[in-house]
């Protein structure tokens, strides 16, 4: 009997965390499903302990090791392509994976042929799983179906869980005819991918928390690192052309229409962050991406939540906003 769902954990020097995180998809209440690790060649304990657990587990658990660090994309991608389920769902090597949620996501994708991804809930926590700090309630919890095309793209791409690892169910085998297209040093390889499946299928969301994400104050932590420079922005914003291009030709939509709302949204999103990039990175980091973010889209001046984003992130000393984006994050829910 085929694999019906492939736990993928893209990881690299996760040796305080990765126990706890692989006992949460045992503890899952899953049934017919594989774990499968790709190592990105760590150099701490990471390895030991994961076949330490595979030894006991060696059924359910499958690990890979790389002979170097291929970088963040090409561990994701390696995930896919070594998977054997039949849809995949990601999760971090110190995230964790909630028990009975991911069962509505595959019964919802059973039931649903023409979506090749059904996206959830969300939550953070800091060390203890169980303390949910911080919920992520998207779409008002209510369960959406989002059209192929403009309306994936606009309406949900950069409004859903898929700014995290973790969070959506994937299609398996329409995620492994698409990985070509992620940029080999991409930190957000989910976020190309999820683009290209959308121009071709629908896309669901189902109301239920399937994933806890760990939040650090480490800018080293993947979640953190992506504030530390303009590159993933950039990234974005030439996807956002590749994409509508693209679309275009597979759906007859209006390529700059489709484009300039893609834009609209993505900085909407961009705005809700501002203050982690003044903590992150640097006052001419947060200048320049604002900047950037009046070039594409000009309208973005006359909204107010985007000036007054703007003008504190830009006036407040980093230290003080470093404390009050800290204490947001840990504002239990």
């Amino acid at each position: 009997m085929k694999t019906k769902i492939t736990i993928c954990i893209p990881v690299y020097n996760r040796e305080k965390t990765i126990e706890q995180t692989l006992k949460s998809v045992i503890n899952a209440k899953l049934t017919n499903y594989e774990i499968l690790i790709s190592d990105n060649s760590s150099t701490d304990k990471t390895k030991e302990i994961c076949l330490k657990i595979q030894k006991k587990y060696p059924h359910l658990i499958k690990y890979f090791e790389n002979k170097k660090n291929l970088g963040f994309a090409e561990n994701y991608k390696n995930c896919i392509n070594k998977a054997e389920g039949e849809y995949l769902f990601f999760i971090g090597g110190d995230d964790i994976l909630l028990p009975n949620g991911i069962n509505n996501l595959i019964l919802t994708l059973d039931r649903s042929p023409q979506a090749d991804i059904v996206c959830s809930d969300i939550y953070t926590f800091s060390n203890n799983p169980s303390i949910i700090e911080k919920k992520f309630i998207f779409f008002n919890g209510k369960k959406r179906v989002f059209q192929k095309g403009s309306n994936v793209l606009i309406n949900w791409l950069f409004n859903s869980a898929i700014g995290s690892i973790g969070g959506y169910l994937i299609r398996s085998s329409e995620a492994k005819k698409y990985i070509k297209f992620i940029p080999s040093d991409s930190l957000v390889p989910q976020v190309h991918l999820s683009a290209y499946m959308a121009i071709h299928n629908n896309i669901i969301h189902y109301p239920i928390f399937t994933f806890a994400q760990r939040l650090t104050e480490s800018p080293t932590q993947l979640a953190n690192k992506q504030y530390l420079s303009l590159h993933i922005v950039k990234e974005i914003f030439k996807l956002i052309n590749n994409i509508s291009l693209v679309n275009k030709k597979n759906n007859k939509q209006n390529r700059n229409e489709v484009r300039e709302n893609m834009i609209k949204s993505y900085t909407s999103c961009l705005t809700n962050n501002l203050i982690s990039y003044k903590v992150f990175s640097t006052f001419l980091t947060v200048f320049n991406l604002i900047k950037l973010m009046i070039n594409v889209d000009k309208s973005i001046i006359i909204k107010p939540r985007f000036l007054i984003f703007a003008s504190i992130s830009l006036i407040t000393p980093q230290f003080l906003l470093k404390k009050m984006l800290f204490i947001y994050r840990r504002r239990t829910s």
